[in-house]
């Protein structure tokens, strides 16, 4: 998404630059506390970003692609990243339902 910010000035605004032809099969799905280049890792359901309105911006423009969690904090039991891969999956979820 650090490309994204820089690229196209803001979060919501590089979710949107994926319509127009600016077309990706892979979104880095991640959160963050703070800003570019002094920031700190969080869970996705734990930064700065609103990740149901990334969510509902991906859907806005059409965007069909792979959401992957990137970058999470390491907790014991979670080897795998389930809880970031559940938080995703239940904003789907929300979204689909809203729609």
């Amino acid at each position: 998404m650090m490309w994204g910010l820089t690229r196209w000035g803001g979060v919501y605004s590089s979710c949107r630059g994926l319509q127009n032809g600016n077309s990706r099969f892979n979104v880095h799905f991640r959160n963050i506390r703070g800003g570019f280049l002094n920031f700190q890792e969080t869970f996705p359901d734990d930064g700065d970003v609103n990740m149901l309105e990334a969510i509902r911006t991906y859907q806005e423009v059409g965007y069909d692609g792979m959401l992957m969690p990137d970058h999470v904090p390491r907790i014991a039991g979670d080897e795998g990243g389930q809880q970031a891969f559940g938080y995703i999956r239940a904003l789907l979820q929300m979204v689909g339902e809203q729609s």
